[in-house]
């Protein structure tokens, strides 16, 4: 019997801490259990020096180094490949490449279908955001015009894609599993309980992505000032790659830069209150799902809830409103009302189970590869 094997285009390093890294990490570990996966990428990432470039000259250098791959093997890949997985827009020239040297099947991954990615850039000036815009339209185009099947983050994005896009979409959620976002440094766990605050706030982010650092600087400027006029017992915690270095200056009574942590679902059991006030729109949000499976209430804006499972523990709002919200929340927990549910925290973990994904994934990817036969 053939062995089925993937080729899995990408242009950032495994090792890379981001959402979407982690995602597409759980995406080849569930396809690799039954698919044979090639990911050139990450041979031109052995040289470390490559890493830490530039963004734009990182992102230059890896599609140069995927289309010479590409080019070297274009005899071969009909032949060695069923599919090849292609990761988002900035792998754009590889993909087309492919199309036109070889009989390789394309599955397209979609996050951010019918929003405006551009938001997320944080870009300044009219070209830039031009420039980015037309790149998405072009890769619209593309993936309607030459993709085989699509990989979507949630129904949401499903729904979205199935109104334009005729042929096979697979719904690959992000999977619960424990330490989502788990870093290497073994060494910091931090206590967060003190005899002034008992109610916990937290976000866990990458601070080094524009979004997420303003959603740091909303909480430290104004929503924790805010709430510490009228409730100084709830303290905000700034948790994961970039907080320190970027918040410490902003440490008082009720507000801690904390960094990243070892073990995350340790300390989510401190914590009361899961916060998202991002504005901008993705892919689905992996820290509320997070939040959601370790069993925490979460205030979120609705962009960043798009796309994650609803649930009575998820509390939609705009940014205006959290204010209102967190301080009518902290009551309840303090009174002693029940307004978590743990038959609703393990309905939220069974959706998100990798188990149950992983099943589903491989018998849409078998029928995918039936096809391509």
């Amino acid at each position: 019997m053939k062995e089925k094997k993937f080729l899995f285009i990408f242009h950032k390093p495994l090792d890379q801490v981001d959402g979407q890294t982690r995602y597409i990490k759980e995406l080849i570990d569930v396809i690799s259990s039954t698919y044979t996966i090639t990911i050139p990428s990450e041979l031109f990432y052995s040289n470390s020096k490559w890493k830490n470039r530039n963004w734009i000259l990182r992102t230059t250098l890896i599609n140069l180094y995927l289309i010479k791959w590409i080019f070297v093997n274009r005899r071969s890949l009909t032949t060695k490949f069923d599919c090849c997985i292609v990761e988002d827009r900035y792998t754009l020239l590889p993909a087309f490449l492919i199309i036109l040297l070889s009989k390789v099947k394309l599955i397209s991954r979609l996050s951010d279908w019918g929003k405006r990615y551009v938001d997320s850039l944080g870009l300044k000036g009219t070209i830039p955001k031009y420039l980015v815009n037309v790149l998405d339209h072009i890769y619209a185009g593309f993936v309607l015009r030459y993709s085989f099947a699509v990989i979507v983050p949630s129904d949401y994005t499903y729904k979205l894609v199935r109104e334009k896009f005729s042929g096979i979409i697979l719904n690959f959620p992000f999977p619960y599993t424990p330490n989502i976002l788990k870093e290497t440094d073994k060494s910091n766990k931090t206590e967060i309980n003190d005899h002034e605050h008992d109610i916990y706030c937290v976000l866990v982010a990458n601070f080094n992505y524009r979004p997420n650092e303003d959603s740091a600087y909303f909480i430290v400027k104004e929503l924790a000032q805010k709430i510490k006029k009228r409730d100084g017992r709830i303290k905000f915690l700034l948790v994961g790659m970039g907080s320190k270095e970027k918040f410490s200056e902003f440490d008082c009574e009720n507000v801690l830069a904390i960094g990243v942590q070892d073990n995350l679902d340790e300390f989510y059991k401190q914590c009361h209150i899961g916060i998202n006030p991002s504005q901008t729109v993705g892919g689905t949000s992996i820290k509320n799902i997070e939040y959601l499976t370790n069993g925490l209430l979460v205030v979120s804006t609705e962009e960043a809830a798009a796309g994650v499972i609803k649930s009575s523990h998820l509390f939609i709002e705009k940014r205006e409103g959290f204010l209102e919200l967190i301080l009518d929340l902290a009551n309840k927990i303090r009174s002693g009302k029940k307004i978590t549910d743990e038959k609703e925290t393990e309905r939220i973990k069974k959706y998100y189970s990798k188990k149950e994904i992983k099943k589903n994934t491989l018998a849409i990817l078998d029928e995918i590869s039936k096809k391509t036969q």
